[in-house]
């Protein structure tokens, strides 16, 4: 990465010289350098937190441009632990919203996931700035009440089952306790669009399927 012009719009440069200027999918930063605006609550953390990438490799899964001509892409990042989505972690730490602009990419779950979670733990702009955008909370709290769009914490003890996300895959899988042999192996986690649901109708109707084999 060679230039950052905010939190969600930065250039690359690839392997043969060529540089693009990329906007992230599924977020929305606060303004820092739009022409006809003031900059935005916590619009300078979110740019400074991207200009932690200047100067590493990146690898871009591009979606297209638009109407200005900048690709429109997911940028994913080394860590020890593995690829990191940068859109995601975004929106794990507060510094943007979800935001589609009605055409859903890739990894709009997980996306949507990370900003509830966000709200919910009141970090970032969410606890600073006044937002219009407000990502739609799942419920989470009702005892019994189940987890119809899924629940990012475990409601219940009863709601046990868990829906995974492999995010190099893409798919998306519910493992029930006693039934699945990776029960046990399965880490939820929120920020990746790991949900909890109640019964397999809730699981499949979120787009999670019973394991193969």
């Amino acid at each position: 990465m060679v230039r950052v012009a905010d939190g969600d719009t930065l250039t690359v440069r690839f392997d043969d010289g060529e540089e693009e200027t990329i906007r992230l999918l599924d977020v929305d930063t606060p303004e820092t350098v739009h022409p006809s605006r003031p900059e935005e609550c916590f619009g300078a953390q979110a740019s400074d937190f991207t200009k932690t990438l200047m100067g590493q490799r990146v690898r871009i899964e591009e979606k297209g441009r638009d109407r200005y001509g900048r690709l429109l892409a997911y940028v994913w990042t080394s860590a020890d632990e593995g690829e990191r989505l940068w859109n995601v972690r975004l929106l794990e730490e507060g510094l943007a919203v979800y935001n589609d602009y009605g055409n859903p990419g890739k990894y709009a779950d997980i996306s949507r996931a990370a900003a509830e979670q966000a709200l919910l733990a009141g970090v970032g702009l969410w606890s600073a700035c006044e937002i219009e955008a407000r990502p739609t909370l799942v419920p989470t709290q009702m005892v019994g009440a189940g987890c119809p769009q899924g629940c990012v914490s475990q409601p219940d003890p009863s709601c046990s089952i868990k829906g995974n996300v492999n995010t190099r895959s893409s798919t998306k899988i519910y493992h029930v306790e006693g039934e699945s042999s990776s029960y046990g192996r399965v880490n939820m986690r929120a920020g990746e669009g790991d949900l909890w649901f109640c019964t397999r109708d809730e699981a499949e109707a979120n787009g999670f399927r019973a394991p193969r084999g």
